[in-house]
């Protein structure tokens, strides 16, 4: 009450009070986004490796894939890519070339090739010339010589040709194992894994 006697000032308002803080993203909805994050993530990386594909060793060559892959491929297509792939990579490529397109085995072939001296000789007219009936000296020694000299051609022939086969059989051995491993690159893990269990 003031001094005067008159009637008493009102009472102060109390002051409002102060706002609450807003909550971390921890607290509310950042656990449930950081779980949303990660599915997300997880679906993306799933569908990454869904969409991943084989790709193989040689881009100059067909690709082979099981037939749950792809029941519709072109065999044909793989056959001649890889077929002109050894004829212009392979040495001494004829020989592998009737194991791609014939499906025969190119060591029985090359067997039947190996060079003999009968054949040899067949094939150059080198057989000796038999004595005939009755023959003067001089005569007797220009067939002899000639023999000779026919058997020796036959001889080296026959060296340079066994050679050859030699060198064709070692380059065939070599083809071969490039040829298998060339395929394998080619082959998508699906059809490489039927083929180790076969």
């Amino acid at each position: 009450m003031s001094a005067a006697g008159g009637a008493s000032a009102p009472a102060p308002a109390p002051a409002p009070a102060p706002s609450p803080a807003p909550a971390p993203a921890s607290a509310t909805g950042g656990r449930y986004n950081g779980r949303n994050n990660r599915r997300r993530n997880g679906n993306q990386d799933n569908n990454g490796s869904n969409n991943a594909r084989f790709v193989p060793k040689l881009s100059t060559i067909e690709s082979l894939v099981s037939s749950s892959e792809n029941k519709g491929q072109d065999f044909t297509k793989f056959q001649k890519s890889i077929h002109h792939h050894a004829l212009t990579t392979f040495k001494n490529s004829k020989d592998v070339s009737k194991a791609i397109l014939e499906f025969v085995d190119p060591h029985a072939e090359l067997r039947q090739e190996k060079p003999n001296l009968t054949s040899i000789r067949d094939e150059n007219n080198l057989h000796p010339v038999a004595p005939p009936s009755s023959e003067s000296e001089s005569e007797k020694f220009v067939r002899e010589s000639e023999n000779a000299d026919k058997q020796e051609m036959a001889k080296m022939q026959y060296s340079t040709q066994l050679k050859l086969n030699g060198e064709r059989q070692r380059d065939l051995n070599q083809n071969l194992t490039i040829l298998w491993a060339t395929i394998m690159g080619q082959c998508s893990p699906a059809l490489q894994e039927e083929v180790k269990v076969h």
